[in-house]
């Protein structure tokens, strides 16, 4: 049978410790040619633009693991615009109406080609990028880490605050996002959720003040973490490169990628179609400050690298968004849990085969 796991299925089983046991391991294993992530930048997308300066944005990803047994595909259909607000151009996106995604992964036995699972990939997508910065923190950041700053109070600002509280004994985080109430909601509910001082800041230099661990998890179209808010000794990690603007980038003593590519996108229509767009949004977004020269997350991970050696210096977790081999790992625990705990909604498998080949 083929089970289907919705988002509130995942988010009764799926734990942080998962997560960050299966993707340290996926991790080793795409260092050792056990594993693959396809595309090797992380992420196909096909953008046609719909008028009103909006866009259809299909974005698609795939990765596999011999240990794990499975290979996963992940998919979302995105309606794409960046209005201007406030602080300046953000990102906004929707399926079918505003506050509805779409976006599932398709899990699949490498033994016999089954059709494991059909999964929401609301909770995983946010767990699991959440937890892979988690895995660069627990070693990258310096050993007596005891604070974070964070940019953003959404759905990854969640998980990455979780994360780095499983690898170093956090005491306080300062949050800071432009909206009042949304910071002040994270900081209500992160502070009940791992025990610890979340104090919701007015400003985002304040963000940084005296902080060991710093990350951005935004959906701001400019960049948010400038020169002068990182200091030696500090671990810095944005959820996508956009983040960062060269100028700090070039601060770092440190730098790891989450892959050596970047997401590639394919595009209808002509350049003019696409000016509702921020200003160098395909490089900022897709693959960042070349630092092709760095070693990758998995390079870290298998002993390839070395990552922080002393704590003086200024590391970098580089996020360069989008790996499949992500999904298979998370998708598959979250599977594993959801078969124990008698989740989810079986369909026969009987569905998904033919019986004329193509």
């Amino acid at each position: 049978m083929t089970l289907l796991i919705n988002t509130e299925e995942a988010r009764r089983v799926l734990t942080m410790d998962d997560c960050l046991e299966y993707l340290d391991t996926a991790y080793k294993d795409l260092a050792n040619k056990e594993a693959v992530t396809a595309p090797p930048g992380g992420r196909w997308d096909v953008w046609v633009p719909v008028g009103d300066e909006k866009y259809y944005v299909f974005g698609t990803l795939q990765g596999a693991s011999r240990r794990l047994g499975v290979f996963a595909m992940r998919f979302k259909s995105d309606i794409m615009h960046y209005p201007w607000e406030a602080d300046g151009q953000t990102l906004d996106k929707y399926c079918v109406e505003p506050g509805k995604y779409c976006g599932l992964i398709m899990l699949f036995s490498i033994w016999n080609g089954e059709l494991l699972a059909i999964l929401n990939d609301g909770h995983i997508q946010h767990m699991r990028v959440g937890a892979t910065a988690g895995v660069a923190a627990n070693y990258m950041a310096r050993e007596n880490a005891t604070s974070v700053g964070m940019f953003g109070s959404g759905g990854m600002a969640r998980t990455y605050l979780e994360a780095f509280a499983k690898v170093r004994k956090i005491d306080y985080c300062k949050v800071y996002s432009p909206t009042r109430a949304n910071r002040e909601r994270y900081a209500a509910e992160m502070s009940d959720k791992l025990d610890i001082n979340v104090i919701a800041v007015d400003s985002p230099d304040q963000v940084t003040e005296g902080t060991d661990i710093v990350a951005g998890c935004t959906d701001s179209a400019q960049p948010i973490i400038h020169p002068q808010y990182v200091t030696a000794g500090m671990h810095v990690t944005p959820v996508v490169p956009k983040e960062l603007p060269p100028a700090t980038v070039e601060k770092f003593d440190v730098v790891v990628r989450h892959n050596n590519g970047g997401a590639e996108g394919f595009f209808v229509g002509e350049d003019e179609e696409y000016s509702g767009l921020p200003a160098g949004h395909f490089d900022s977004s897709y693959r960042g400050v070349d630092r092709s020269d760095s070693p990758t997350l998995a390079d870290l991970v298998s002993g390839k690298a070395p990552g922080r050696t002393s704590d003086d210096q200024l590391t970098c977790y580089y996020n360069v968004p989008g790996s499949g081999l992500q999904f298979a790992a998370v998708a598959l625990r979250t599977y594993e849990l959801a078969k124990e705990a008698g989740l989810g909604r079986e369909l026969p498998t009987e569905w998904f085969l033919q019986d004329e080949r193509d």
